[in-house]
């Protein structure tokens, strides 16, 4: 395996260890903002109908 395939494959068991409760709590910080605008949020990403478009144009399909 690639060492970006370790290092993903290591990021995603620290996670699922995060979720289930199980890892170290001290080695990870979440961060939680005090206010969300989603209405902005949505405007800044491309809906997947739109993204999916123009990934089949650069891939070919």
């Amino acid at each position: 395996m690639s060492k970006a395939g370790k290092r993903i494959l290591t990021s995603v068991r620290e996670a699922l260890a995060f979720v289930e409760g199980k890892a170290d709590k001290r080695r990870f910080k979440v961060h939680v903002p005090e206010s969300l605008n989603v209405a902005a949020i949505r405007r800044s990403v491309p809906s997947p109908a739109v993204a999916g478009e123009g990934a089949e144009r650069k891939r070919g399909g």
